[in-house]
Order: structure tokens, then C-alpha cells, then sequence
């Protein structure tokens, strides 16, 4: 059974209403010519609205172990889409914390697929910290099927919203281990940074000095009504 076309997923999306597309999904390989032509036309009639990934990977250059690949669209598909950043930098303890506003591929300075959703992105932007504290259950997300069946009630929760295209399924190996014993997909990763950016909630550390100030403020109100309820001794 041949896979389901993205180009048909993309009609759909947009006859739904849907306002901004991106695919957490390589389109840096070709398939077949007539496959491939069939999705720069569902890009260009979609005007505009289609993010596409690019990222860095680990280069097959002999002798250089540090040496990195690029990963772009083809060009037919960029030509007709705008390109975003979808690499996060895992830290020593396994655990994805930050995330960027873009970085430099090639020369050029391309935004994360979270920034580019919010539309809020600089190059001199430092990386911020995701808040996790946003609930993933609370993000709706809908099935690939049902969208392609044409369900009226899922149709209808997509309009107006942003969506996110990629997978989910644990055997695909996009998960990203992340604070609080939880593991999430990498589309879901995207998702929580476009929030944290959409509701103001990227977050940065606060000084040593800040956070120490801050402890001793939680010791001081945590010993006062210790102190109140205290019973005397006779």
C-alpha cells in the first residue's frame, strides 16, 4: 500500500483553514519526478504558508569527525516555502533545556521552526528555556487519517490554527528525553518552544546571586509561621 501523499495532505490543511503549515519532515532527498512536481504545486498553491526543515547532521567527511552536513529542501520545494531550524542542542545530562531562535546555515541565518510559527525571531537572540511547565495534553493534536478522510469535526479544530506535521510514533525515534521524567516528540518539542515564545514564557537563568536571594526569601517565609505556631516551653 503506497504511502500517503503530502501534497494531499496539504490540500486539506488548506481548504480547512489552516494558517501556517510547517513539516518537521527531510524533504532533502527526491522521489519521483512526477511525485515531486505534484508537491511544488500543492507548495505554490498554498501561497506562502508552508514552513520546511533544515538541519544539521553529522558529515561523512574522511578524516574530520567534527564535520557537519547540512540538510535543506530541494530547491524546487524551497523555492515555493520558508525554510526554519529544527536542531536542539542536547545538554551532558541528556536533556533537551534550550532552544534557539535560528542559527547560520551556510552563511545565512535561518530561523527555528518555533520562532518562525510565532514570528518573533532575531539573529542576535540568545537561546531560551522552554517551559515545560506548559502542559503537552493541553496541545490538540489530530490524526494524519482523519485529516486525509476528510472528518468534518477535526477539520473544523483546525481552522485558524498553526499545525505541525510529523510524526509522532515511538518506533520513528524523534523523541527527545526533557526535565520532569518526560519524553517528548520532536513536533511536540517544536510546539512547546512556538508557545513558550507565543505566551512570553521563554525563559532564561537568573543570576547566582538572584537565586540565592530568592532561597533565602523562601527560608524566611517558610520559618515564619513555624515560629508563630511554636508551643512554649514551661
Amino acid at each position: 500500500m503506497a504511502a500517503p501523499s503530502p501534497c494531499e495532505l496539504l490540500r486539506k490543511l488548506e481548504n480547512a483553514g489552516v494558517r501556517d503549515i510547517a513539516f518537521d519532515v527531510d524533504f532533502s532527498a527526491p522521489s519521483d519526478p512526477a511525485s515531486d512536481q505534484e508537491f511544488v504545486e500543492a507548495l505554490r498553491g498554498a501561497g506562502g504558508s508552508v514552513v520546511l526543515p533544515s538541519f544539521k547532521q553529522p558529515g561523512a567527511v574522511s578524516g574530520n569527525s567534527n564535520a557537519l552536513h547540512i540538510n535543506r529542501p530541494l530547491k524546487q520545494f524551497s523555492d515555493q516555502s520558508w525554510p526554519a531550524f529544527v536542531n536542539v542542542a542536547i545538554e551532558p545530562d541528556g536533556l533537551v533545556r534550550y532552544y534557539p531562535f535560528g542559527d547560520r546555515l551556510g552563511g545565512e541565518f535561518i530561523p527555528s521552526m518555533g520562532a518562525m510559527l510565532a514570528g518573533q525571531f532575531a539573529e542576535e537572540d540568545a537561546p531560551f528555556l522552554i517551559d515545560f511547565g506548559i502542559r503537552a495534553v493541553s496541545i490538540p493534536r489530530v490524526s494524519y487519517v482523519d485529516v486525509l478522510r476528510g472528518d468534518t469535526a477535526t477539520l473544523a479544530r483546525l481552522r485558524d490554527k498553526k499545525v505541525i506535521v510529523g510524526g509522532t510514533a515511538l518506533e520513528l525515534g524523534d523523541r527527545f528525553s526533557v526535565p520532569n521524567g518526560r519524553v517528548v516528540s520532536g513536533p511536540m518539542l517544536q510546539t512547546l518552544a512556538a508557545e513558550s515564545i507565543m505566551q512570553n514564557r521563554s525563559l532564561r537563568w537568573t543570576s547566582d546571586l538572584v537565586s540565592a536571594a530568592g532561597l533565602c526569601l523562601v527560608a524566611l517565609i517558610m520559618d515564619f509561621p513555624g515560629a508563630a505556631s511554636r508551643p512554649e516551653r514551661e
